[in-house]
């Protein structure tokens, strides 16, 4: 009872008290919240200024590549961290590629192409589904350039109409194309309910990859970027690709995954990232929400690893950093960022093999990228006849 009371007391007492006449509070030694404090926001301000002093850091490191020792250095800094991130990666064991369906579209002749509908293993029993765009022989003699387009967040990975007219633009003028599902996207899913219904698809599997992921030191993008990998091997394997002449291109998380073989895999000849390089260190944590978990690479800016290091790392082979003026990815970061890489390109004596396009309608950015592709790898066919819109005339079945 006397601690009760004890208690009471000094509850009763520890409240302000006010004279009956006007006059100033008296202060509370025990009150540390001013009324207006928003707690929630305490962790988040803490983040942003931490992001703030790594991203002096970030910039006085950059400030310092002056030769192409300097940047040589740089690179193979940023590699090492990178492939460390990603975790243990896996030994590369037979891909097992089977052809499960063939089929032509589009008249032979003009505008046709084969598709072939592929299924092989990145790993023992894990399946990468894919679809093949083979240019029409009577039109173009292989062996061919070839390009990867990986799938940006689609439900329905390759079967996304944008991703398929891309892949089958190219493939009309000349270019081999492979468009590859990510895990958990097309024919990828993983997660099943009792039922048979999806549990989980798209970016909610991959979040839930990460999570798990992180406690093995590894990502989500461990797993993408391992398929698109597997991915280039299946296509150097073809007798009808040229296997030094291969670029890979990518739309939003398609963009995302561009951007990490563009800057570990030396076979990617040429690179087309679309829709996601900005800046880490600059508005897209002010402005946006957090990126799906193959976007977050654990210790990335604490370390120093900026967007612009993806296309730095892989310099000077030929980049073009795709952007729109209205996006999630904020398109004023997007140029900075493209700005940041001419500079390292110039250092090396080839700041023209670094662009940047602006992208504000479907058909521009598609055929941007199919027309950039096509000219880096060698490819001599004239491709102004797609500047105007068109009309999606093809579609492709899952195996």
């Amino acid at each position: 009872m006397k601690n009760c009371v004890f208690f009471f007391a000094a509850l009763l007492f520890s409240c302000p008290i006010f004279a009956q006449e006007n006059k100033e509070p008296v202060a509370d030694p025990y009150l540390v919240l001013a009324p207006d404090s928003k707690p929630p926001e305490m962790m988040r301000t803490f983040l942003l200024n931490k992001i703030a002093e790594a991203k002096t850091d970030w910039q006085q490191r950059y400030d310092q590549l002056k030769t192409a020792d300097d940047i040589i250095q740089y690179q193979t800094e940023r590699k090492e961290f990178f492939q460390h991130q990603l975790g243990k990666i896996w030994d590369k064991t037979p891909l097992n590629p089977q052809i499960t369906k063939t089929f032509d579209k589009g008249t032979p002749g003009k505008d046709g192409y084969r598709v072939e509908m592929v299924l092989f293993e990145s790993a023992p029993k894990f399946y990468v589904s894919a679809a093949v765009f083979i240019p029409d022989v009577t039109r173009f003699k292989p062996p061919y350039p070839a390009v990867l387009v990986v799938c940006g967040h689609s439900e329905i990975g390759k079967a996304y109409e944008d991703y398929q007219r891309v892949t089958a633009l190219a493939a009309s003028n000349g270019l081999l194309a492979m468009l590859v599902d990510p895990i958990d996207q097309g024919e990828r899913s993983q997660r099943l309910n009792a039922d048979g219904t999806l549990a989980a698809k798209n970016v909610a599997a991959h979040n839930i990859i990460g999570a798990g992921s992180i406690l093995l030191g590894r990502n989500t993008a461990t797993f993408e970027y391992w398929d698109m990998v597997r991915a280039v091997d299946y296509l150097q394997s073809r007798t009808d690709v040229i296997p030094d002449k291969i670029g890979v291109t990518g739309n939003s998380g398609g963009g995302t995954q561009t951007s990490y073989i563009m800057a570990l895999d030396d076979r990617v000849t040429v690179a087309a990232p679309i829709c996601y390089l900005c800046g880490l260190y600059d508005s897209i944590f002010s402005r946006k929400h957090p990126q799906d978990a193959e976007q977050n690479i654990f210790g990335q800016l604490a370390f120093g690893m900026d967007h612009v290091d993806y296309c730095i790392m892989r310099a000077p082979k030929p980049t073009l950093l795709g952007t729109v003026t209205k996006d999630g990815f904020p398109v004023e970061d997007a140029w900075k960022t493209a700005r940041n890489a001419k500079r390292i390109y110039d250092r090396f004596g080839y700041a023209e093999k670094m662009s940047i396009i602006d992208l504000n309608t479907v058909c521009p950015k598609i055929c941007g990228k199919v027309r950039f592709v096509g000219c880096c790898v060698g490819l001599q066919v004239g491709m102004n006849r797609f500047s105007k819109p068109m009309r999606c005339r093809f579609s492709i079945q899952t195996n």
